[in-house]
């Protein structure tokens, strides 16, 4: 069989590299998504090809998870929880430092004597000036880790206990016999992550003591030369913990068996981790491992497992108590149902991650457990591939569960769908925890068989919404499980007197304490509701979506938490909390509750609620609540109402004689009312105050408010650390609390009433001052406005009636007006012209004097030269003639240009009134003059009336 998968590994290879490009282009893609994938693709390809991709999978994951910050990988964690739930650190504390849960480095294999095994190049160590000086010692441990090593340090004091020489460049060649003897009173020696190939005889004479050894991730092959060895000899009467996973990448090869013989001589043997070999047997000859209790056998992460199938009696250790098989590529085609009948005193069996093991044949594999009233915890999460349809728990999945002793079972990310009916019962009724989380179980008939489980009282049902990456293949035999499915159920459902198909009472497991539904999305109005009888302590519904609890609700009377946070709730009725006497806890934060608080003018929403101690309603887009929301609360003692808009506290506290903490920080607070301090400080006499979060709001920190922060550091806030929470001057952070600005304002703030009179005066006095000086400084532009205005009100005069036909605007410095223009625009034309230099009259205000030369002059002839820009008084002239030009609605001004000038040598007005309006250039060539005069004459004379 074995030659079989070797044979089609040779035949994959192409397949392998370019599975490789894709995985290592595949940056975009999250960790948890490349092993998602992966698992489908190990549906097309042969053992070894498998393997590798597996590997590049696992790389992968881990290289991207070193670089996580800390809060990065919090969030990550829920990604990798399938390979870390019940981590195997728990087993033996005392050789904790050798459980190295990131892969071996990439660079700690060599690839001498070993072309078929993908090895990694040698790590780049640190460097060190002497590989024993980089050796830290602590007391009795020394930990020379990373320190380049070449062989084992022969200066440490021989006093040390635990020696950690891993991740260096430590060969076999380094380790002759007794090369430890030195250190005799060792009790903790680590190698792993070094270069060993082969463990010589006696290597390890001279450990009375030693507990603890770990050679993971090496590159001792475990072949018949391991096996044959002596190396543990020494070792035989204290050895307890032993470490050979890691070794070996290429599980296929058909030269590779378990170290039954070597190991056989560690007869103190309890805590073994070694790589699992694919259809071989793990043998105990003459039954000498007589006290092994713990073998981890985990792939991922611990190290290389490629199982792929189990036979009958497939271990024979008839004292293990833990067994963790999680990611050894297990097959349900090749498990055979009896393999573990020799496991009877087993109370803990791991099968995680094997995704292609399904979960009819792990119900199949527990018949050689069927009667083990040892057996407490089966863990088996994902056994099924991802896109599984048709997973459905039969009663010939739970046949052999009914009469062991499991208390605890881990079933989640199963693509579970449904239950069989009666199913549930064949359960054992010791089970008292079942997590079936993140599976795709839809409401069905079988939830009448929870009323069975009598001594269930943890029951988790919780979605973790992650996200997946888009696989890089299609799944294969998705419908398998459909197909044949149909010949594993007992048949139809027999009708009865329990069959009846309408829900009277929800039914529940009767001693069931705690109930967890999280990030189901389930979309219901929680109306008039009605649970079988129960011992609910905790609920957690959060991430849901209730958006209107309006119906009471009946069998939750023991409930004393209840978590409803992210379930987008808009309206809680009067009657919801009816029936919740003894709730304690209750979290209602990120929802939609500001109308609904808000209109409780009765407080009845929590009216029944005398003992709840703790309430949060945090991130509400809560502004307003009414006075009365909390009347009913008086045993409270936490009430966060922190990431809000409230602007003030308008909601009494005094009856809240147990409170400890109000949060309120992250709101639009100013300042607490007096009523509000007084209620406060009614409340801590006799005990400390309660403690008041305030952070992060807008306090005000001026005289009218220094009563209040004189109150806040004094008293609420006496013993508050004000360094670990930003207070603020409206947006200023303080570093000392509001202690500084206290000090400040005390020196500053004298009495309103002495100050109000030099304030007004003051005020007064500046506001005629600054009255004064916009008057003269826009003295000219009021002075248009105000003949702008006059105009406005001003009758519009008939052509006849104007004193003259045309008003000349020009500067004084252009000597062509007088000399050329006005004559014989009077002249030759017979024109009245109005011009500023002779017709103004003597003592008149030229503002004036310009208003009527503009009202009683038919045409304004603007002369536009560069003089006539530069002069304040023609822009006035010309600002004016054109508020006349809107009076009239006639065309009154006419351009004459004397000079070729750009629209960029102009100001911005004149640019726009001569773009609106006509004009004409003095030609420089004389033959052109008396047209042009003409022509002046004839725009001067023409009644142009604005449509």
């Amino acid at each position: 069989m074995a030659s079989k998968w070797i044979r089609r590994f040779s035949g994959f290879r192409q397949l392998v590299l370019i599975l490789a490009c894709l995985q290592f282009v595949s940056h975009s893609l999250g960790a948890y998504h490349r092993v998602e994938s992966m698992e489908i693709a190990t549906s097309v390809m042969g053992s070894g090809a498998e393997q590798l991709a597996y590997e590049i999978g696992r790389r992968k994951i881990l290289n991207r998870n070193v670089m996580l910050s800390s809060g990065e990988f919090s969030l990550q964690s829920t990604h990798l929880i399938s390979r870390e739930i019940f981590k195997e650190n728990s087993w033996f504390p005392e050789c904790s430092v050798c459980e190295e849960l990131l892969p071996p480095p990439e660079s700690v294999w060599t690839n001498a004597g070993h072309q078929n095994d993908h090895r990694p190049s040698q790590p780049k160590l640190r460097a060190a000036p002497d590989g024993e000086e980089c050796c830290k010692v602590n007391g009795a441990e020394a930990d020379c880790r990373y320190c380049d090593l070449r062989t084992v340090p022969s200066r440490l004091s021989p006093e040390i206990t635990r020696l950690l020489l891993g991740h260096n460049a430590i060969t076999d060649k380094s380790l002759s016999r007794g090369v430890f003897k030195r250190y005799s009173q060792l009790k903790l020696l680590s190698l792993s992550s070094n270069l060993i190939t082969s463990l010589a005889d006696g290597i390890f004479e001279g450990l009375p003591s030693l507990r603890c050894l770990c050679l993971q991730f090496n590159n001792i092959r475990m072949d018949d030369t391991l096996n044959s060895s002596l190396a543990f000899q020494p070792l035989a009467e204290s050895l307890v913990y032993l470490r050979l996973n890691g070794f070996n990448k290429n599980t296929t090869d058909i030269n590779m068996m378990y170290p039954s013989y070597a190991l056989s001589f560690l007869s103190k043997l309890k805590y073994l981790f070694i790589d699992g070999i694919p259809f071989t047997r793990f043998q105990n000859p003459q039954r000498k491992l007589h006290k092994l209790t713990h073998l981890g056998m985990a792939g991922f992460r611990c190290g290389y497992c490629n199982l792929r199938g189990l036979q009958r009696e497939a271990f024979e250790l008839d004292t293990l108590t833990h067994l963790d098989i999680s990611d050894c590529n297990l097959r349900g085609i090749y498990v055979d149902k009896s393999a573990f009948e020799n496991l009877q005193s087993l109370q803990s069996l791991k099968i995680s991650n094997n995704f292609h093991l399904g979960i009819q044949k792990a119900g199949e594999m527990m018949y050689g457990l069927r009667n083990n009233r040892h057996l407490t915890t089966l863990t088996m999460q994902r056994i099924n591939p991802r896109f599984s349809p048709c997973i459905v728990v039969y009663k010939s999945t739970l046949q052999y569960f009914q009469n062991t002793g499991l208390e605890r079972i881990y079933a989640m990310d199963n693509e579970i769908e449904t239950i069989e009916r009666r199913a549930l019962k064949l359960l054992p009724k010791t089970l008292k925890y079942l997590n079936i989380a993140n599976n795709k179980i839809v409401f069905g008939d079988y939830i009448a068989d929870l009323r069975e489980l009598k001594g269930l009282t943890h029951l988790k049902l919780d979605s973790t919404r992650k996200s997946y990456g888009f696989p890089f293949v299609y799944p294969t035999n998705v419908l398998s499980n459909c197909a044949g499915n149909l010949t594993l159920s007992s048949g139809p459902v027999s009708s009865g007197r329990d069959e009846d198909p309408y829900i009277k009472k929800i039914p529940l497991p009767p001693n069931l304490s705690e109930l967890s539904m999280s990030g189901n999305d389930m979309m219901y109005s929680l109306n008039n509701m009605s649970f079988s009888k129960n011992k609910l302590k905790i609920v957690n519904l959060t991430l849901n979506i209730f958006k209107y609890l309006d119906g009471s609700i009946k069998g939750f009377e023991k409930v004393q938490t209840l978590k409803l946070d992210l379930c987008l709730i808009k309206r809680i009725s009067c009657e919801f909390f009816k029936y919740f006497h003894r709730l304690q806890h209750l979290y209602l934060s990120q929802n939609l509750l500001s109308g609904t608080l808000d209109g409780d003018h009765d407080g009845c929403i929590f009216k029944n609620l005398k003992r709840l101690k703790s309430l949060g309603l945090a991130l509400n887009d809560i502004f307003r609540l009414n006075p009365k929301s909390f009347k009913s609360l008086t045993n409270l003692q936490y009430l966060n109402i922190s990431q809000n808009r409230l602007h003030q506290i308008n909601f009494s506290i005094a009856h809240m004689k147990n409170l400890k903490i109000l949060d309120l920080q992250k709101n639009q607070i100013q300042s607490l009312s007096r009523q509000t301090r007084l209620e406060i400080d009614k409340i801590s006499e006799g005990r400390e105050p309660p403690l008041m979060n305030l952070s992060y709001n807008p306090i005000s920190c001026d005289c009218e408010n220094l009563e209040f922060l004189e109150w806040l550091s004094g008293t609420a806030l006496a013993d508050f650390d004000f360094r670990g929470a930003p207070y603020y001057c409206g947006m200023e952070q303080q570093a000392n609390g509001y202690r500084d600005v206290i000090v400040l304002l005390r020196r500053r703030c004298i009495k309103q009433e002495e100050l109000f009179a030099v304030v007004t005066s003051a005020s007064i006095v500046a506001v005629l001052a600054f009255a004064a000086l916009f008057a003269y400084r826009f003295r000219w532009t009021l002075r248009y406005w105000y003949h702008a205005a006059r105009l406005k009100f001003q009758p519009v005069v008939s052509p006849e009636d104007f004193d003259f036909d045309v008003f000349v605007s020009y500067s004084d410095k252009d000597d062509f007006v007088e000399e050329e223009l006005i004559p014989r625009l009077q002249d030759e034309y017979n024109f009245r012209v109005m011009m500023h230099g002779l017709c103004f009259p003597a003592g008149a205000h030229i503002t004036d004097s310009v208003h009527t030369a503009v009202t009683t002059s038919r045409k304004t002839l603007v002369v536009i030269t560069k003089n006539m820009l530069r002069s304040h008084w023609c822009n006035y002239e010309l600002m004016m003639a054109r508020r006349e030009e809107i009076r009239r609605g006639k065309q009154v001004l006419v351009f004459l240009f004397l000079e070729d000038l750009t629209y960029s040598e102009m100001t911005s007005n004149t640019a726009a009134y001569v773009q609106e309006s006509t004009y004409i250039t003095y030609p420089p060539e004389p033959r052109y003059r008396s047209a042009f005069w003409r022509k002046l004459a004839d725009d001067l004379r023409a009644d142009v009336t604005f449509s």
